[in-house]
């Protein structure tokens, strides 16, 4: 007679093939993908900039001619990706697969807590924002080079005769050697960015700058490893006897189940904590903010919700953000700023300042700064070079002339997978500077140069005659005003909005003829300018500039706020405080106190 059938045997012997199973690890590998998208997208897209990977023959040849050049020259065509959102989550999700599947084939699978959490280490690493994927490349080839000299070992063992089978290891072991050392090793010169898993203290000397929680990768694998040579040693054996006791379905011991999975749960809690540890939450907001800057997400900064009052670096994204929009004049108090440094910091020699300085002062129009800005940010890369950079500098030489410097750089690009098409594009103008005129953005530029396109020191000053060369650069305007208004310089705003944002009607007519604003201000006066000047001007200077009866009205309001509240700030209506006039008042009442 059958027995009778058993569900909960099928269940358990399911479950058992499966937790025991590679496809364990690619369930696991497919959450470690979910999580990063989630919780580190902005970092991989922040690395990318760090990348330098060129599709040319001389750039294969220097890579891969040379020890560690294998997983150099790899590291560097994957971090490539790293562009595209999903790309970097997937690739850290690959490399995780690829850890904890080596660590559990070497281990035989019996200790998931060692290979788990150097495999989440391996993803979380990778966020790390100077951290070498070729470092974890080099630990994974020595990793699956070791399993394919075990695996070749088991298939000869016991097929050769008994002398040929003591030779046998000598003739895997040479390749084997041979093999590891140039594709995983770290060579001998200190110049060499990947490392030799085995070495410990290489490990520890040549990357210094990457936390040191980083040491578990090598000792992880060293622990595994002795495991894997210690099957047979008898307190193994009792520790796995320990774990199959308990209740048992055909071979499935609930106990080891259960010890396996809180492994891996306390794997994933330790390195978490590692990553928000290691990861401050200023830190990632700046990757994020640096991030939307570079793919011109503006709507996406100016939703952020910042401190800018305490930060000046956030104010200088929101701000960057709406000059771009074409509102920092109209919207200048939209959120709360800090002073001038909110516009732009002055530089102290760090790479983020450089990179935000530069596309700021391009956006003033002052392309010699930005030029600048570009080169010093580029010098703190490790390989020199940087893709986002180079763009800025091809722009700013096309704009100022340089067509064979420009050339330069796009023959670096051209070999670029992400941005040969940019490249491309900017290719035209090359020995063509009558095309500019067809590019809107270098067009305008090429109008802000000047006769004495010269840097100096006076970053406020350099602004003054790219206003005079060109009446359509709002940015330049833009910037001087805010400038002028957050420092509560108003006599000197008001000269700046007669000389440079106003033309007469007829230039010949006397001073007070009727007043329009220059091309930049088409359409009038931003409305944080009008709340500036109705705070100077009397009611019958409002036609001639221009300002709105709703600016005027709002003004008598706020006024009558202030002495119905007695100066109380507190007792201000919010929404006065998105107005010039809140600003000006805090300020000067802080002045005092």
């Amino acid at each position: 007679m059958n027995p009778p059938y058993n569900s909960t045997l099928i269940t358990f012997n399911a479950v058992r093939h499966f937790f025991s199973s590679p496809r364990f690890n690619l369930f696991l590998a497919l959450v470690v993908l979910l999580l990063l998208q989630w919780f580190c997208a902005y970092d991989f897209l922040y690395a990318e900039q760090f990348c330098f990977f060129r599709f040319s023959a001389d750039y294969a040849s220097s890579m891969l001619l040379r020890p560690c050049g294998t997983v150099e020259y790899a590291a560097q065509f994957l971090g490539q990706f790293y562009y595209y959102r999903w790309a970097g989550p997937a690739i850290a999700s690959l490399l995780f697969y690829l850890t904890v599947e080596g660590f559990g084939i070497l281990s035989r699978r019996r200790w998931p807590f060692i290979s788990v959490a150097a495999a989440l280490l391996v993803a979380v690493l990778e966020t790390v924002v100077h951290y070498p994927m070729a470092a974890t490349l080099s630990m994974l080839a020595g990793i699956w080079l070791t399993v394919v000299y075990l695996r070749i070992g088991r298939v000869w063992e016991g097929k050769l005769p008994a002398p040929w089978n003591r030779l046998q290891h000598l003739f895997r072991l040479l390749p084997y050697l041979a093999l590891y050392f140039w594709v995983a090793g770290y060579g001998w010169g200190p110049e060499s960015d990947a490392l030799h898993t085995w070495t410990l203290n290489r490990y520890a000397t040549s990357f210094l700058q990457v936390p040191a929680a980083t040491h578990l990768l090598p000792i992880c694998y060293a622990v595994t490893l002795a495991l894997a040579l210690s099957q047979h040693w008898e307190v193994w054996m009792r520790i796995d006897d320990w774990l199959a006791r308990g209740r048992r379905w055909s071979g499935f011991s609930l106990r080891r189940m259960a010890v396996d999975l809180a492994q891996i749960l306390l794997a994933f809690v330790l390195v978490s904590l590692y990553y928000v540890q290691t990861h401050p939450a200023d830190e990632c907001m700046l990757k994020r903010l640096d991030t939307m800057r570079w793919h011109g997400q503006w709507n996406r900064i100016l939703l952020e919700p910042l401190p800018t009052w305490e930060r000046p670096v956030y104010a200088c994204y929101k701000n960057l953000a709406l000059a771009n929009r074409g509102k920092l004049g109209e919207n200048l108090n939209i959120f709360p700023q800090g002073g001038t440094e909110g516009l732009w910091m002055p530089w102290r020699d760090t790479r983020q300042q450089a990179d935000l300085l530069a596309d700021i002062f391009w956006m003033q129009g002052n392309v010699a700064m930005a030029q600048k800005m570009a080169f010093n940010a580029m010098s703190f890369h490790p390989s020199g070079l940087c893709p986002r950079h180079l763009l800025r500098l091809v722009q700013t030489n096309l704009v100022m002339g340089n067509d064979a410097v420009a050339e330069k750089y796009l023959n670096l690009l051209d070999d670029t997978f992400v941005y040969a098409d940019s490249a491309r594009n900017l290719r035209k103008f090359v020995g063509h500077p009558e095309r500019l005129k067809s590019d809107a953005r270098l067009s305008q530029m090429r109008r802000c140069l000047t006769d004495d396109d010269l840097l100096t020191d006076d970053e406020l000053g350099d602004l003054r005659p790219i206003m005079a060369a060109n009446p359509a650069a709002r940015g330049a305007r833009d910037y001087y005003g805010a400038y002028l208004l957050l420092s509560g310089q108003l006599g000197e705003f008001r000269f700046f909005i007669d000389h440079y944002c106003l033309s007469p009607l007829n230039p010949a007519a006397s001073n007070a003829a009727p007043l329009h604003p220059v091309e930049a201000y088409a359409g009038g006066l931003p409305r944080s300018f009008q709340e500036a000047l109705v705070m100077l001007l009397d009611e019958t200077d409002d036609v001639r500039y221009g300002i709105s009866k709703t600016v005027r009205q709002d003004f008598a309001a706020f006024r009558q706020a202030l002495q119905t509240t007695g100066g109380n700030v507190a007792g201000i209506p919010e929404n006065f405080y998105r107005t010039y006039w809140f600003y000006s008042f805090t300020q000067s009442k802080s002045r005092r106190q």
